[in-house]
């Protein structure tokens, strides 16, 4: 009965689905210029709590100081409640961008804080930022809550927001 039943098996082919065959991008093949473009497209928070932790190759990239020229730290709502100094939430926020602006090696020309600048960390910045322009800098209004200071040149006008 066996061979009965595996030579009928045999002379009629079982079906079989259909694989799609695809292939998954491989990340780590990506040049390092277009792999830190993506990366740059992250907010700083996200950079810090998540990109850069995915492999050796991306905190490589990620402790380029070309990848800190603009910190933008005006996503942190996702993450933390900064409204309150002292707060541990403010004071990892704090810490975080001054690490932010120390991976800058001092090539920093935008910035964007939200919710938690002191005058401790505008001293900070303003220590280690070379890149600014500081008579823009000490034009720019303040705005409650919010400071971001941008160096676009494209516009006289235009003197970027604290």
């Amino acid at each position: 009965m066996s061979s009965s039943s595996s030579s009928s098996s045999s002379s009629t082919p079982a079906k079989r689905p259909k694989l799609e065959i695809t292939t998954n991008p491989n990340w780590l093949e990506l040049p390092r210029d277009i792999t830190s473009n993506i990366l740059q497209r992250l907010g700083t928070v996200e950079i810090l709590k998540n990109a850069r932790n995915v492999c050796p190759y991306w905190w490589n990239i990620c402790k380029d100081p070309s990848m800190w020229r603009n910190i933008d730290m005006g996503t942190v709502d996702q993450y933390f409640e900064p409204d309150i100094p002292g707060t541990p939430d403010h004071d990892r926020l704090v810490k975080m961008c001054q690490y932010a602006v120390d991976l800058s090696s001092g090539h920093l020309e935008k910035i964007h804080i939200y919710r938690f600048g002191t005058d401790n960390l505008l001293r900070y910045i303003a220590d280690r930022a070379k890149g600014i322009d500081y008579e823009k800098a000490l034009s720019m209004e303040w705005k409650p809550q919010t400071l971001t200071y941008d160096d676009d040149d494209d516009d006289d006008d235009d003197m970027g927001h604290f």
